[in-house]
């Protein structure tokens, strides 16, 4: 593409990712605000005709998207080799993201997370190397059930008589939405499989958090008394683990872009610790931070000590200080609630100490050798994101301006301080404790029994490869505790 070319086709993004963010804005004032297609045929086939509903608690989400794109348009300026398709990809993906957060019914929602599902799909079969399909299948798999789930829930309604409405989710329909949004947020691979920097930054980004948002936002509509059960607690549990390991594998990764699965991952975890702690509220705040916070980290490729404010101000969105975006993120109904928050906040604490930590990670470009124009639009991308973060905390959506549990953030940012000064020693101490552990073989020798459990996993692998290529790695403990909540959670609603 010549030039000129290239210079029209970002203009006219610009444009429209300036667009969609001033109507956004002028939406605000006229919520609730909804439509829908003509109703479809026949209707005892399908009660439902694709609808959208804009309200106080998916307005703060479509916000959030329009900015996240903006700004990656913004910052493309000083990644070389940025392809005019990627923008275009990263909006279309964006605009699907934000359909399906305004889904007013099942089917709508069904046809956004499908339409995502594809792109992902498509996309990173496309890209990726013949070793890592395998993966991206089972990660398309297991949002496959997610989706599943959506539809069980909607049969459980229609046999109690009710049709499932997203807007006032029945009882007996709660705990499968939860995982649903659970299981498409999934334990995605640990890396995209992208080569280029450009590309995981610009439209990998989109297409991670575009995913996470779609799924987690339905975790706000979630009533309390739909998620109360003998088994809470557990998967509370469960949960809280699954938070605490993914930070502390964010804040062990060299760099934001090799953890960004784990920030993925961890943060989207305390959204539906939120949920389950009977705070829909918290959840919603725990999913802008995965977006507004972790977007202004992804993108934040040229580092300079004069911008170097920015991220660290935005890094108060995850912060759960009195009138900050997750401000409300600690808040539980429940008595038992409060103890869980000796795992959540320690998880928390991990990925403020992480953010940290990238945030003074090598810079991959230049910002120097910009020219004022690109040096310009890359300052404003990142501080249009750190000042709509800012924002939200106290205007904009049910919960903002909200003092929580006012000292439950001191806690995680003193934790988290301790942490970022004595990071080295603390890792140093987990690999001699991992060296300890390697001893014990030649300590005990058994090299029958070794022999024996080897021919019995290779055994059940060539059954179940698929699977057993999914427990490996890092992800693994992740996987397993999913699984978990799956089985738990079915137990819970009696099957």
């Amino acid at each position: 593409m010549s030039r000129p070319h290239f210079r029209h086709f970002r203009s006219v993004a610009l444009g429209g990712a300036v667009l969609t963010l001033v109507s956004v804005f002028i939406l605000q004032t006229q919520l609730p605000q909804s439509f829908s297609l003509a109703a479809w045929q026949p209707d005892e086939l399908l009660p439902y005709a694709p609808g959208w509903l804009v309200d106080d608690l998916s307005w703060p989400y479509l916000l959030s998207l329009s900015v996240m794109v903006l700004a990656i348009l913004l910052t493309s300026v000083v990644r070389p080799g940025v392809n005019p398709l990627e923008w275009a990809s990263s909006q279309t993906l964006t605009a699907v993201g934000m359909l399906a957060i305004m889904a007013d019914n099942p089917v709508t929602l069904l046809l956004g997370w499908v339409a995502i599902d594809l792109v992902e799909l498509l996309t990173t079969l496309v890209s990726a190397k013949t070793g890592h399909r395998n993966s991206m299948i089972l990660t398309f798999t297991m949002r496959t059930g997610g989706t599943v789930m959506l539809m069980w829930a909607s049969v459980i309604s229609y046999g109690h008589g009710i049709d499932l409405d997203l807007h006032a989710i029945p009882a007996e329909a709660g705990f499968f939405l939860l995982l649903a949004a659970g299981l498409r947020m999934g334990i995605p691979s640990l890396h995209l499989p992208y080569q280029d920097s450009h590309l995981r930054r610009g439209f990998g980004t989109t297409l991670r958090l575009v995913s996470a948002a779609s799924s987690l936002a339905l975790l706000g509509r979630i009533p309390p008394e739909a998620v109360a059960s003998s088994f809470t607690p557990l998967l509370l549990v469960l949960v809280s683990l699954g938070a605490l390991y993914s930070g502390w594998k964010w804040l062990q990764s060299p760099n934001e872009l090799t953890g960004r699965p784990f920030w993925t991952t961890s943060v989207g975890l305390l959204v539906i610790a939120s949920a389950l702690r009977g705070n829909p509220t918290g959840s919603i705040a725990w999913g802008l931070a995965l977006i507004l916070t972790g977007e202004i980290l992804f993108i934040y490729s040229a580092k300079h000590r004069s911008l170097v404010w920015l991220p660290l101000l935005a890094m108060l969105g995850l912060s759960a200080l009195p009138y900050t975006l997750t401000g409300t993120g600690w808040v539980g109904t429940e008595a038992y609630s409060i103890w869980f928050l000796l795992l959540l906040i320690p998880a928390q604490a991990f990925l403020l100490a992480g953010y940290f930590k990238h945030i003074h990670s090598p810079s991959e470009t230049s910002l120097r050798n910009q020219t004022r124009w690109n040096q310009v639009a890359y300052s404003s991308g990142l501080g249009i994101l750190t000042v709509i973060t800012l924002l939200l905390g106290f205007w904009g959506w049910r919960g903002a301006g909200s003092t929580g549990l006012w000292w439950a953030g001191p806690i995680a940012l003193l934790i988290s301080i301790l942490l970022t000064l004595r990071i080295k020693k603390i890792q140093l101490r987990v690999e001699a404790w991992n060296k300890k552990i390697s001893r014990w073989p030649r300590i005990l020798p058994l090299h029958w029994l070794n022999r024996l459990a080897g021919f019995i996993f290779e055994f059940i692998g060539n059954v179940v490869a698929m699977f057993t290529s999914a427990i490996e790695g890092d992800g693994g403990f992740l996987w397993s505790l999913l699984l978990l909540v799956l089985l738990i959670s079915l137990m819970s609603q009696g099957i």
